[in-house]
């Protein structure tokens, strides 16, 4: 075992795919001159995997009952006086929340990098020819790769943030790398347009997210996640308008009513991209944030987070069965089954909501990238459509959808 606390592992494991990032993005200058290859995919593949065991080696050592490891320096002062209300600090904190995403996130990302390579293999040419617009141009395969650890690494320090300017600017990272994600095939109006609106659509729920936050530094004289969380139940205009804050960056980030039109669009990225938009990064970051901020919401709060996610999780159920193209199923499959997750922890049961999020990624991941295998066009009333290339992607996909169907079940008594 490594000589380290659980958190420096954890540490170690966020800033791993930021490595990665920079040692891709060095690597970029010399690319032109050199022939394309595959190499960026194996060594972000190898980057994920090892970030993905020291998760798994601090969630081994660590005490998470009732315990957390962290750590914070000074970032900004405000004045003289070394008080809470004119400083703000930088740091980490691990507790049983954060032990429980970091794996998770950083398993999916590998293995949705890992079935990338083949996904994308033809990317690792000189030249390729896109199949819609009939344009060539030059492989990016690297440039691929290069925005996955980015994304991944975004999302995983938006995990360990210990205050909620920290969670803001991975919030707002985790932003821009799906945008860059979505529009990775430039050449395409449709997936330009789609993440553009994703971008956008986002933006107008971190306005709100900024408004919670300013509402929290008013209220409180912090930003820090224990001194909010832990501080005594606050009423009145700034406290809901705290709560109704915080829960619009979710209703954006986490596609929820009226929000949510950015989502199914988001289809127009590579699978591999879908996979780990709709499992376990961006659309999770919501999920996340309210369960991590359930004590800082009013019963006023709490019953429109109730509704939200209740009336998100019918909707989005109903249109996906009008759906004909397979994608947008499984997107408005995801929506629904995070305005499931928004409800519990409305009505209080935040921990069978990380719970289901955590299932649900793993089996959405698996959905989404079976979309490739199989060997379908979109169109799922074409009858010709759904020839199995192979009977592991048969078991794979049956196992995923009997996943999807009963896992609110498996609870009942």
């Amino acid at each position: 075992m490594l000589d380290l606390p659980p958190g420096r592992l954890f540490l170690a494991a966020t800033l791993l795919p930021l490595a990665g990032t920079l040692a891709l993005l060095l690597a970029s200058t010399v690319r032109r001159l050199a022939s394309p290859t595959r190499l960026p995919g194996y060594f972000a593949v190898a980057v994920m995997a090892l970030a993905t065991v020291l998760a798994l080696i601090g969630v081994s050592q660590g005490e998470f009952a009732g315990n957390a490891y962290g750590e914070s320096v000074e970032w900004v002062r405000l004045g003289s006086k070394p008080n809470a209300v004119a400083q703000l600090r930088l740091g980490y904190r691990v507790d049983a929340l954060t032990a429980v995403m970091v794996p998770m996130v950083c398993a999916v990302t590998t293995l949705v990098m890992l079935f990338s390579l083949g996904y994308l293999r033809d990317e690792a040419d000189r030249t390729v020819t896109d199949h819609v617009t009939h344009t060539v141009r030059r492989g990016r395969f690297g440039l691929f790769f290069l925005e996955l650890l980015l994304f991944a690494f975004s999302m995983l320090f938006l995990l360990m943030g210990d205050n909620l300017l920290h969670v803001f600017v991975g919030w707002e990272l985790v932003g821009v790398s799906s945008y860059l994600l979505i529009g990775f095939y430039t050449e395409r109006p449709a997936a330009i347009a789609a993440a553009t609106k994703a971008f956008v659509m986002n933006r107008v729920g971190d306005a709100g997210l900024l408004v919670g936050i300013f509402a929290a530094w008013q209220l409180r004289g912090t930003l820090d996640l224990v001194a909010l969380t832990h501080a005594p139940p606050a009423d009145g205009p700034l406290a809901l308008a705290m709560g109704l804050g915080l829960f619009a960056g979710c209703v954006g980030k986490s596609a929820q009513w009226p929000l949510h039109t950015w989502l199914p669009d988001a289809m127009e990225g590579p699978t591999p991209v879908s996979a780990l938009i709709h499992a376990a990064t961006m659309v999770a970051a919501g999920v996340y944030l309210l369960a991590r901020c359930v004590p800082l919401f009013t019963p006023e709060c709490l019953s429109v987070i109730q509704c939200v996610g209740a009336g998100t999780m019918l909707y989005a159920a109903v249109v996906a069965v009008t759906q004909t193209d397979i994608k947008r199923v499984l997107a408005y499959s995801t929506m629904s089954q995070l305005g499931l997750m928004v409800f519990a922890v409305g009505i209080g049961a935040w921990t069978a909501g990380v719970f289901h999020l955590v299932t649900h990624a793993a089996f959405k991941a698996l959905l989404d990238n079976d979309l490739h295998p199989v060997g379908m066009e979109n169109n799922i009333g074409t009858p010709d459509d759904h020839v199995i290339s192979s009977s592991l992607t048969m078991v794979a996909s049956a196992a995923a959808y009997i996943c999807l169907i009963g896992d609110r079940y498996g609870q009942t008594p």
